[in-house]
């Protein structure tokens, strides 16, 4: 019964949605919590899939942002609301989920990146990480 986060970009293909889809299925399952930011793209590909199968989903967003109404009102969503920014939003993922798997553009480090920033919040906390590069589906 883990709390596993999800980071990756807002901008995916549907070669990515399915490489997600199945990465997730590799490391969730039953009594697992799926732990996510919201955005569009990786986190919200991740969230629909873990609610399709069941799996419950627990959304840490800015509480100043009104997006992803239609993630807030699923059955089988939690909803925690943090103070400050998306790097506030990271920080707080970091701080609630157990592990990370992160689904960056390319396995090179990017220093402006969500999915670095969330990557090394769970890093210095010692948390474990999988990182699955989007370039890998094709």
């Amino acid at each position: 019964m883990s709390l596993i986060a999800v980071s990756g970009p807002v901008s995916i293909g549907e070669a990515q949605r399915l490489g997600i889809d199945r990465t997730l299925e590799a490391w969730l399952g039953e009594g697992d919590t799926l732990v996510t930011g919201g955005a569009y793209g990786v986190d919200t590909r991740a969230a629909l899939w873990a609610l399709g199968e069941g799996i419950r989903v627990v959304l840490i967003v800015p509480r100043s942002l009104l997006w992803h109404r239609e993630l807030r009102a699923c059955s089988g969503t939690s909803l925690i609301e943090v103070d400050g920014s998306y790097m506030d939003r990271n920080e707080a993922i970091a701080e609630f989920a157990h592990q990370l798997i992160a689904f960056p553009h390319t396995k090179r480090e990017h220093l402006r990146s969500g999915t670095w920033a969330t990557v090394r919040r769970f890093e210095a906390r010692m948390k474990p990480t999988v990182i699955q590069p989007l370039s890998v589906f094709k």
